[in-house]
Formats: structure tokens, sequence, C-alpha cells
């Protein structure tokens, strides 16, 4: 009995999920293919690399400035990495939810999008927005110093977003060209 519960549960959820981006997409700008490569490169270009990640959130920063036991230096320091690395989550967020407005507008027009791709981008989506949101709490609670694991997962989350969008956009280019190649219109989206 159990497992029906949860089974009506999470299509129920997932149903809501599809039910939201139905209207959100409707009420939203519309979004072409060169802003969604764009979106892609910037995610991968800007929240990908390692290096960043690491610098903005660097525990050994933090040793450094509290051994040299100046509480106002400190908290600048904590106050100005907090918001650096908030500021990074939310852009990062905007450009998927970009990539998302995107997705469902061209998923419309699409008979050649799997569904196990787009499930597999639903889920990958909402992981990632979980992760955000674990982030930022414990940006929030803890300070940006003691998210170093969670940032990396929440990366590794964003790689995975970006692997299986990617794939969406070279699929929506794909056909596209073969349109333009056969003369058909397509609406813009």
């Amino acid at each position: 009995m159990t497992q029906i519960i949860v089974s009506v549960a999470i299509g129920s959820l997932l149903l809501g999920i599809a039910v939201y981006w139905f209207l959100q997409a409707d009420a939203s700008p519309k979004v072409h293919l060169s802003d969604a490569r764009e979106a892609l490169g910037c995610l991968q270009s800007t929240f990908l690399p390692v290096s960043v990640v690491d610098r903005v959130l660097d525990y050994n920063d933090f040793v450094f400035v509290r051994r040299q036991k100046e509480p106002g230096i400190l908290r600048t320091l904590e106050t100005e990495r907090r918001a650096i690395a908030m500021y990074w989550v939310r852009h990062t967020r905007q450009q998927m939810r970009l990539l998302m407005s995107f997705y469902v507008k061209s998923a419309r027009r699409s008979s050649g999008l799997s569904a196990a791709l787009e499930l597999k981008l639903a889920l990958n989506y909402l992981v990632f927005l979980a992760a955000c949101n674990a982030f930022l709490g414990l940006i929030w609670l803890r300070g940006p110093f003691h998210a170093q694991k969670v940032a990396r997962r929440t990366r590794t989350v964003a790689a995975r977003f970006c692997a299986v969008s990617e794939k969406v956009v070279a699929l929506t280019e794909s056909r596209a060209e073969l349109r333009e190649a056969s003369g058909q219109q397509w609406p813009a989206g």
C-alpha cells in the first residue's frame, strides 16, 4: 500500500512540475537557440571551473585572516565572500532557468526528444535546484568557508545538467538546420 502512495506522490509531483513549467513558459519571454547556447556557454565557463569555486570558498583565506586576530577584517572577508558566492549561485540559477525555458519551448515543437532525455533533464534540474538551495542555506547559516563540499556537489550536478542540456541544444540545432534545408518554416520560440 505504501508503495502505491509513494508512486502516486512522485507522479503527482512530476505532473505538478510539468504543469508549472507549462504555465511559466507562456508567461516568460521568448528564448531563442542563440540565447540557450549563450547561457550554456556561460554556465560552462563561469560556474563549472573548479578554480573559481575553490578560490571563492578557500578555507585557507579564512584561516590566514583569523590568525591576524582582527575581527573586523574577518567579518569583511566573510561578508564579501558570502555576497560573491550568493551572487554566483543566483546568476547560475538564472542561466539554468533560461536553459529550462528554452527546453520547454523547444519540446513543444520537437518530436525528436526522447522521454528518457526529457526525464533526465527534469531530474537534473530539480536536483540542481535542491543543491543550490542547500548551498545558499549553508552559506547563510555557517558562512562561505564551510560550504565547499556542498559547492562541489552543486558544481557536479550543474555539470550533469549542462551535459544533458548540450544534447538538447544540439538536437534542436540539427532539427533547425534540417528545417532550413528543406525550406519549412518553424515558428520563432
